[in-house]
């Protein structure tokens, strides 16, 4: 007579490892419970529709150990929440190592802010709080410091089933980060060296989310935010026939009020284009776990989160398209400035229009093998260019594209804030703050005679060049056609495009 299986838990990455074993290598039942030296009931228990969600979600937010084996989470929910917030931002800018002691000192201090008064800080709940967040106490150095191995293997091992049913063409990721706009290659050193709540950093900065699909070919319309509603550079420019979505708050940070309006827009896009896709993001607390994104219901997004900490390693936003846009970016104010040295003219100050159309430039040059491979060599040809004609410049060649690296697009809240935004009670009405107008003069109002003007410059200009421009002529015509329509006709295409 055979021995029956002793009953004992599993955890929760060998529940992961049986669901792939199911879903994506065809196991049987029967060969489950062979594999795992577990009864079938356990078995037939994991592979329930409902417990594969709920297993699936555990793992993929991170909401619980790995290898935790109660499936249960925290009953002050909104602590932990603020408390995760608070403990990896500050991991993220002061790159310390933080104890017990601090973490239920801050706990708390964030159960006052909500009124939890039945909250104790015990170390028991201390040891349950480190499990579910997956923390140990030990020198982390960057982001990268902060990421588990097994994590990734294991959640490596799901992603074949996540992606199932979706072509590469339909699979998108996304991510966000900052930009030091303004910044020179002869003010490089002097920008890097500022702390990172510095005011004169904030209104030198922009933030931006990027997205693309997982075979290069699509690139979603990028989100630009500045921390002015209307810079004074956007005078008698129609915001919607910008290259990009520009929004704005005092801070230049995305927030999930923005991250929602985003969310929205391209479910509709790829509701009229008949599309379902896949879409995959860092596991921030701002992309799911607000009121505002909590509302949105996505008929043909759904939404995977890497797991915590490991974006730095399997985030491709992160794996060179976010470094080739920048470095691309600044070769563009290099060059620039490059052109006006050689005219013997003085660069004016890159203001937000300006640094909009050169981010458009820069996204639009990103190609598929941009991803692997940075354009460095012709970026460095850039700059050694540059230091022969100025011959003033004394700089590191790479601290440039790498100068905002490590600046948030998200930026480090006060505690206050945090709570504010766990408690999803931010006052909306603060976006429309309005900060310091930058001097910078306004785009002048362009008369259609000025434009035609220039139609037949750049038609004289591409007519004596040797190469075929035939293609950019008849782009040109149908610009002039457009120009020489009557006015009436232009105010509807305005109101159609508003």
């Amino acid at each position: 007579m055979s021995s029956q299986i002793k009953r004992k838990p599993s955890s929760l990455d060998e529940k992961i490892e049986i669901l792939n074993d199911f879903n994506t290598n065809k196991l049987t039942v029967t060969q489950l419970v062979k594999k795992y030296n577990r009864p079938q009931s356990t078995v037939s228990s994991v592979l329930k529709a409902e417990n594969q969600e709920k297993i699936k979600n555990l793992y993929e937010n991170n909401l619980i150990q790995p290898s935790s084996k109660r499936m249960r989470g925290s009953n002050f929910v909104k602590i932990e929440e603020a408390l995760d917030h608070w403990f990896k931002l500050v991991m993220s800018y002061k790159n310390i190592t933080l104890n017990g002691p601090l973490i239920q000192a801050q706990a708390i201090k964030y159960a006052t802010m909500l009124n939890q008064p039945d909250f104790k800080a015990r170390n028991g709940w201390l040891d349950g709080f480190k499990k579910r967040q997956n923390i140990t106490f030990k020198t982390i150095v960057g982001e990268a410091g902060l990421v588990d191995p097994t994590t990734i293997k294991n959640w490596l091992k799901i992603l074949p089933d996540l992606i199932k049913g979706y072509t590469s063409n339909n699979i998108f990721n996304a991510d966000e980060t900052a930009l030091f706009y303004k910044a020179l290659p002869d003010k490089t050193m002097y920008i890097s060296g500022l702390p990172c709540n510095s005011d004169k950093q904030l209104k030198q900065r922009l933030s931006l989310l990027l997205g693309s699909n997982w075979d290069g070919s699509e690139k979603l319309k990028p989100i630009v935010i500045g921390s002015s509603k209307t810079p004074r550079c956007f005078k008698n420019i129609n915001k919607a026939n910008l290259p990009v979505y520009y929004r704005n708050n005092p801070k230049a940070w995305i927030n999930a009020v923005i991250f929602k309006e985003w969310l929205v827009k391209l479910d509709k896009k790829f509701k009229l284009e008949n599309r379902h896709i896949l879409l995959f993001l860092d596991n921030f607390s701002g992309h799911h776990d607000t009121k505002d994104t909590k509302e949105i219901i996505l008929t043909n997004i759904k939404i995977h989160y890497f797991p915590a900490n490991c974006t730095s390693v399997v985030q491709p936003m992160d794996q060179g398209i976010i470094q080739s846009i920048k470095i691309k970016y600044g070769d563009l104010i290099v060059m620039e400035k490059l052109n006006y040295i050689e005219a013997g003219a003085e660069m004016p100050e890159i203001d937000v229009l300006n640094s909009i159309n050169k981010i458009n430039k820069a996204w639009t040059d990103v190609k598929q093998e941009d991803v692997e491979n940075s354009d460095w060599i012709e970026y460095e040809k850039s700059f050694d260019k540059l230091n022969k004609v100025t011959n003033s410049f004394d700089f590191n060649k790479f601290a440039y594209a790498n100068i905002d690296k490590d600046l948030e697009p998200f930026g480090q809240l006060s505690d206050e804030e945090i709570i504010n935004a766990i408690n999803e009670e931010e006052d909306d009405e603060q976006l429309e703050i309005e900060q310091q107008i930058e001097p910078i003069e306004t785009v002048v109002q362009i008369s259609k005679k000025e434009a035609t003007d220039c139609i037949d410059k750049l038609r004289l200009f591409f007519a004596q060049r040797n190469e075929d421009c035939s293609l950019f002529i008849d782009q040109l015509s149908k610009m002039d056609q457009f120009c020489s329509k009557d006015q009436t006709i232009q105010s509807k295409i305005d109101k159609y495009f508003s």
